[in-house]
């Protein structure tokens, strides 16, 4: 198979092509996450960062021409978020019904006022740690009612066991 002269800038380019815009984004205090390129979603964050008037015209009119155009679109999101903070820019977001979510660190978690309210984090005693708090139940059940069964394991705890179970299986498996 011989390629043409022209082919190599060619495939130079088309290896370079971004096959999706980004999805984090810095805001004055962290991050936030956006993600969507449906045209209802493009129709809802002009909206949101105020209809500018640059977004508009053929440059941006189908997902297809924005992912083309990732550079502009990604420059425009990127300065219109770090103008406020992420919990601003989360809230004008969900106006518009777009997939806009802070990117929380660990302590902000801990904080969240929906874990919070639905008792998500537990107090537990771990036989080395002490008392800690950590993630309860992912969903609550009527039943079985969730509970921890045994603490997380301390390391090598379980290691006799692990290996004589390899060992054994290893042996019928020669047998």
């Amino acid at each position: 198979h011989h390629e043409s002269p022209d082919a190599a800038p060619y495939q130079r380019l088309f290896t370079r092509r971004k096959a999706n815009m980004s999805f984090i984004y810095r805001c004055a205090d962290g991050y936030i996450s956006y993600i969507g390129n449906t045209d209802r979603q493009w129709a809802g964050a002009k909206k949101m960062m105020g209809n500018p008037e640059w977004l508009e015209g053929e440059l941006f009119d189908t997902s297809q021409a924005r992912l083309e155009n990732a550079d502009a679109v990604e420059a425009a999101l990127a300065e219109w978020y770090t103008t406020h903070t992420k919990e601003e820019r989360f809230a004008v977001g969900q106006l518009h019904h777009l997939p806009v979510y802070p990117v929380y660190e660990p302590a902000e978690v801990a904080r969240n006022s929906q874990y919070e309210a639905r008792g998500f984090f537990i107090e537990h005693d771990h036989p080395v740690a002490g008392r800690v708090k950590m993630p309860g139940a992912p969903y609550v059940l009527s039943r079985p009612p969730w509970r921890i069964r045994r603490p997380a394991p301390r390391r090598g705890e379980h290691n006799r066991e692990i290996l004589e179970a390899q060992l054994s299986r290893r042996d019928s498996s020669a047998a």
